[in-house]
């Protein structure tokens, strides 16, 4: 596989025209690796969402397909660390909400082109972001010009 850097331009390139190379955005579409790496996360969600509702829907099973087994490779691992660290099992509303919460991360960037009940999964997950946006976010406006003119 070629570098990272010409794989995501690759991808990009590909998203912007999926048509004229169907085949390939089908079997990138496909690839496992691409639906579950952090580092393309946002080439696959512009290629998804120019591409998959073209696909065949025995391929756009097998998407999901592939992205409904991603949270068991993690799952004990994040259940071993609960254990650890609290002392206790993880609820079955912990483990729904991980098993969401992985759905959202992996989906977000083409959820607009999901079918509604899968949609409505990523969405009640809410946005991967949010947790920044509520750090940095402040009830009180930011200084004008003036105001800082103003200061002594």
């Amino acid at each position: 596989m070629p570098g990272k850097t010409f794989t995501r331009l690759a991808l990009n390139t590909l998203a912007l025209d999926p048509r004229g190379a169907p085949e390939t955005a089908r079997s990138w579409l496909l690839n496992e690796e691409f639906i579950d790496q952090h580092w393309v996360r946002a080439e696959y969600g512009a290629l998804a969402t120019a591409w998959f509702p073209a696909l065949r829907p025995e391929d756009q099973r097998e998407i999901f397909r592939i992205v409904d087994a991603l949270p068991e490779k993690y799952i004990e691992a994040w259940k071993a660390r609960i254990r650890a660290s609290e002392q206790r099992d993880p609820t079955a509303n912990e483990i729904a909400d991980f098993y969401a919460h992985f759905a959202r991360e992996t989906c977000w960037g083409w959820r607009a082109v999901l079918p509604p009940d899968r949609r409505a999964i990523v969405d009640r997950a809410g946005d991967p972001a949010g947790w920044y946006q509520r750090m940095v976010t402040s009830d009180e406006p930011p200084i004008t010009a003036d105001d800082l003119a103003n200061r002594s």
